[in-house]
């Protein structure tokens, strides 16, 4: 390539895809259930995937965000990357709030976020190139790259970091995801839940790096520091950050479940049907008064 030759990528993530399903049916006034035909589903599907290579400068700005209806974050990524010299870089990513594709169809889902990137860069001067009389010194910029994460619903964030770099080599998977769109809702008491609801936030990173320079690597989960690590020099680093909370809430409404059997969900036969370690321990008078 050139000298001159100049490499900005810049990539703002916002509220590109939007998708509506609307699903509407008419009930005779007999129909027990007549609000169970009618159903809405909507929200905002994006992935991208990218590829560059050259030599020259390079400016990266990767901003993610995953919004509640109040307009609140429930997840973010944030990628900053600069440089001089030789710069290969290939990632994809997924982005989605209320929508999940299965066979074709969509259906309610949670918010998510995945990047998955690999990245090798190598300082080098670089001249502008300016065409006419202007004349300027050659460029040098050492390597900087940081990515930040934050699931706000489990108060996990991650932030990984390398600057002043030669030279480094950074492969990275990033995993986020929430079914609630705050902490409030995830705590919510038991009898707000009228079924079985299964709750989960999770925030995730693998990497694998190569670096000369200065670098950092940190987790933090309900205001609980997990890992800060520093390293100056050059280094190797592998690790995996995994963070998750889950919460199954179950209202415990027999009554509702189990309406053929109201009076215990374990068998259907009462004491009769039970094993005798069962009967052992259980009044047979109980059953029959």
């Amino acid at each position: 390539m050139q000298e001159g030759v100049q490499i900005r990528s810049t990539h703002i993530m916002a509220f590109a895809v939007s998708a509506i399903l609307i699903m509407a049916a008419l009930a005779d006034e007999e129909s027990e259930y007549p609000e169970y035909l009618e159903s809405e589903i909507q929200g905002y599907l994006y992935t991208s995937d990218t590829s560059i290579t050259g030599i020259g400068l390079t400016n990266v700005y990767c901003n993610s965000n995953n919004l509640n209806e109040s307009g609140g974050n429930v997840l973010s990524l944030n990628i900053r990357r600069s440089g001089s010299g030789a710069y290969n870089h290939n990632s994809s990513e997924l982005n989605q709030n209320s929508i999940e594709r299965s066979k074709g169809d969509y259906r309610s889902s949670n918010w998510k976020i995945e990047m998955n990137e690999s990245t090798s860069a190598a300082q080098a001067d670089v001249n502008l190139g300016i065409p006419g009389s202007f004349e300027s010194k050659p460029i040098s910029l050492l390597w900087g790259d940081t990515a930040i994460t934050a699931d706000y619903p489990g108060l996990i964030f991650t932030n990984t970091q390398f600057d002043y770099a030669k030279a480094f080599n950074k492969e990275s998977t990033i995993k986020m995801y929430s079914d609630v769109e705050d902490i409030d809702e995830y705590n919510d008491p038991i009898e707000k839940f009228d079924e079985l609801t299964e709750l989960g936030i999770g925030n995730s990173i693998g990497l694998k790096a190569s670096f000369d320079g200065m670098g950092h690597i940190g987790m933090t989960s309900n205001h609980c520091i997990i890992i800060d690590d520093d390293y100056s020099g050059s280094f190797t680093v592998s690790n995996n950050l995994i963070a998750n909370n889950w919460k199954e809430v179950d209202n415990g409404d027999y009554d509702i479940i189990f309406k053929d059997r109201p009076w215990m969900p374990c068998c259907t036969g009462g004491y009769f049907d039970m094993s005798l370690s069962d009967q052992h321990y259980t009044s047979r008078g109980f059953f029959l008064a």
